[in-house]
């Protein structure tokens, strides 16, 4: 009786794997108001490096930042919060903004976000969207030449539609390792199931940002926190990383909110509750 119910019970994997063997922490640490200083009603500098390693030392090693983010004081701060840290058990992803997203200018883009985070390399570079259909071609041969010179060990894109991503995979050298767009268990129409396949085919990670928005509001979710005894948040994050090839990047610089993220890894979900959240 035991052994068929944990056969209903979908299993959460501790890490996932990036196709170039990159292993990382499905719960990944997003830092896209990180930055902003205590003006904006944000931490100060040094509560914020301090949140980050506090991440890192639970186990956390997927860092994902933005040259957009807080005009690049983001990625300084990411720059302080790892020092000390073993660089090759960390994983970074940045990503360039619409002004650098040319074919000449996305290298520049990254020698710019190594200067800011202290780093000899970027472990995952992104397009952070795509603005013009016509110059996919531009995004890619930028993102090839930002890891033919090794400023990046790994390329991605965010915010790209199936057609879109389709493309860019097509035309690009290298593997385009990862996709970032927003998904939620209420927010599920830029990762549909055809795009999902398709990542699953191509050996893609879907990176999942946005991951607890608006999880309060569903009675399927408050339900089922009910059920395991969880908050909604957890459920949230449990749902987007019991999926094979999906990640996800929460943002949170307090204590309290970060050890009630990493909970969502320590329990597993019916197989008929995953199904009714990816119904909604």
């Amino acid at each position: 009786m035991i052994s068929e119910k944990i056969g209903l019970r979908i299993m959460i994997s501790k890490t996932k794997k990036f196709s170039n063997g990159v292993r990382i922490y499905p719960i990944g640490i997003g830092t896209s108001r990180i930055g902003l200083g205590v003006t904006m009603g944000n931490l100060s500098d040094k509560e914020e490096i301090e949140a980050l390693r506090y991440s890192l030392k639970k186990g956390q090693n997927h860092i994902d930042t933005a040259e957009l983010y807080a005009l690049g004081r983001s990625e300084k701060i990411v720059g302080k919060a790892i020092n000390g840290f073993d660089r090759e058990k960390i994983l970074i992803a940045t990503k360039v903004w619409r002004n650098n997203a040319t074919a000449d200018r996305v290298p520049r883009a990254a020698e710019g976000s190594l200067k800011r985070l202290s780093t000899g390399y970027i472990d995952l570079l992104y397009i952070h969207a795509c603005w013009d259909e016509n110059r996919i071609n531009d995004y890619i041969r930028g993102l090839n030449k930002a890891q033919e010179l090794g400023y990046t060990r790994t390329i991605g894109l965010s915010n790209f539609n199936l057609k879109q991503f389709k493309k860019a995979v097509s035309i690009s050298r290298y593997p385009v390792v990862a996709l970032q767009n927003h998904y939620n268990v209420i927010h599920q129409y830029e990762v549909d199931e055809e795009m999902k396949m398709f990542c699953k085919k191509e050996k893609i990670m879907i990176v999942a940002y946005s991951p607890l928005e608006n999880c309060r509001r569903s009675k399927e979710v408050l339900g089922l926190a009910q059920k395991y005894d969880k908050i909604p948040e957890q459920i949230a994050l449990n749902w987007l990383i019991s999926q094979e090839n999906v990640v996800t990047i929460p943002k949170s610089t307090n204590k309290t909110h970060i050890n009630e993220n990493l909970a969502a890894m320590d329990f597993e979900m019916e197989k008929e509750d995953i199904e009714k959240l990816n119904n909604l």
